[in-house]
């Protein structure tokens, strides 16, 4: 086999490696949006990530169902949300989150919940 050939053999293989790459990532790619992106645009049924904060007041623990109940919100819009399992530490009113689920009937089902801590390196606001 001439040498060319094996050449282009290998680039052939190499980029039909990138397309298959290619088209798994595109599938998996889970979108990171606000609560006023999710609430204008069209993400039911859709598994997505919702950044907010916790709404002051709005938290319910049910122990006995295991059930999460509170508001988030990103300061123009609000949303209730669901989740069943156990409390994430450092879960508190005014914190900001992001939740990862389906929105459905106006409800947000999450099935995980991501406690975001602040940086020690951002300046402080004046």
């Amino acid at each position: 086999m001439k040498k060319e050939t094996r050449i282009a053999i290998g680039v052939g293989i190499i980029l039909v490696c990138l397309l298959v790459l290619g088209l798994t990532l595109k599938g998996s790619v889970v979108p990171y949006i606000t609560v006023s992106e999710l609430k204008s645009g069209d993400y039911m049924g859709k598994y997505i990530q919702v950044n907010g904060t916790v709404v002051e007041g709005s938290v319910e623990w049910h122990p006995k169902d295991v059930l999460l109940i509170f508001r988030l919100t990103d300061g123009k819009e609000t949303v209730n949300v669901s989740y069943n399992g156990s409390i994430p530490n450092n879960f508190q009113e005014g914190k900001m989150v992001v939740v990862g689920g389906t929105y459905e009937d106006g409800l947000f089902k999450a099935d995980e919940i991501l406690v975001k801590c602040p940086s020690k390196y951002a300046g402080e606001v004046e």
